[in-house]
């Protein structure tokens, strides 16, 4: 008995869970790195813009028609960079519904304009004809595309996936951690999301379903227009439509499901012939659980 002990705890994963006697571990893990791409590219997208515009900005502004350069006069570069960043921002942020894509550019340009003139300028003793004063912003914007890079792959490394012949236990977390207990014979169905670079690189995502409903979420697109008349002698008539649908879809966040795992399919079956198991056992005549 005291081996048996001694095994569970070299067996047992670093400050998860006690295994309970005949659970063994299937598979623990994290995200795979290229799974995490998508939380990437915004800090990739802004450390690679602004690297272009510190080499090309001569070029850049030679490149700015004269009419609008004088329009716009000083202030010229500072637009045309905010533009480049939050254009491509806002879309990305429509596209994931989410705009903290959008609030997290428009307030790091912010405050990169802010450094450069009401802090480099007043407190550091450099000429503002100089590569550090007049490529400050640029300088400050790259480092923030770093830090969202090393955050996100931090961020990545504090998933810990567990899956035994018993539970699947998902947690995540920088600051604060997330964690989600689910028994097996809970499990309605696994769902499996592989896109193409999942396929390329032999991951994909395992959203386990349940009765309940966990496991699932909803897409919602929706088109509306609307118009306004002023009739003589009388208050402004107006009309809208609006029109759309929502689908229920597997969906679930990556502390909440096996995010970006290698081998998902192996796993899938791994857990389905479990779960088979369980139904022949429960069926079979005789079987004292049949009735409960």
């Amino acid at each position: 008995m005291g081996s048996q002990n001694e095994y569970r705890k070299q067996v047992k994963p670093t400050g998860e869970i006690d295994l309970a006697d005949g659970e063994d571990i299937l598979l623990e893990t994290k995200p795979c790195f290229f799974s995490f791409f998508p939380f990437y590219l915004p800090g990739l997208y802004l450390f690679g813009i602004t690297l272009f515009f510190m080499m090309k900005k001569a070029s850049i502004l030679e490149w700015i028609p004269l009419p609008i350069s004088q329009f716009l006069g000083p202030n010229t570069w500072y637009i045309f960079v905010g533009a480049s960043l939050i254009i491509p921002a806002l879309a990305y942020s429509f596209k994931k519904l989410n705009l903290r894509y959008l609030i997290n550019c428009v307030c790091v340009f912010a405050l990169s304009i802010f450094l450069k003139y009401k802090v480099i300028r007043q407190y550091l003793v450099i000429s503002e004809e100089t590569f550090l004063f007049t490529n400050a912003e640029l300088l400050m914007l790259c480092f923030f595309g770093l830090l969202s890079l090393l955050l996100n792959d931090i961020f990545r490394r504090s998933h810990h996936y567990l899956v035994t012949s018993a539970r699947i236990r998902t947690s995540a977390g920088i600051f604060t951690r997330r964690t989600r207990t689910m028994p097996l014979s809970k499990i309605n169905d696994l769902s499996i999301d592989q896109r193409f670079l999942g396929k390329l690189f032999r991951y994909g995502t395992v959203v386990p379903l349940t009765a309940s409903g966990i496991g699932m979420g909803s897409d919602f697109a929706a088109v509306s227009g609307g118009g306004a008349m002023k009739l003589m002698g009388s208050p402004t008539l107006g009309l809208t439509l609006t029109g759309g649908h929502s689908i229920q879809i597997p969906k679930s966040r990556t502390h909440e499901a096996l995010f970006g795992i290698h081998r998902p399919y192996a796993l899938n079956e791994e857990i389905m012939n479990i779960l088979a198991q369980r139904e022949v056992r429960l069926n079979t005549p005789g079987n004292p659980l049949q009735d409960v």
